[in-house]
């Protein structure tokens, strides 16, 4: 599922993402935004830090 805040352009679809577990519940917002967040990024690419 992908969501994002209702203050940022970006969005998450990766339960490890670090910047996607700190936005607040009040916040969230399931969909997508302009860009994927590019922590999610390299979650994909098999890059992250964990």
């Amino acid at each position: 599922m992908a969501y994002h805040s209702k203050h940022s352009d970006v969005f998450h679809k990766h339960k490890k993402c670090v910047l996607g577990n700190n936005i607040e519940n009040d916040n969230k917002v399931q969909g997508t935004a302009k860009k994927l967040c590019e922590h999610c990024k390299e979650i994909d690419k098999g890059k992250a830090k964990r």
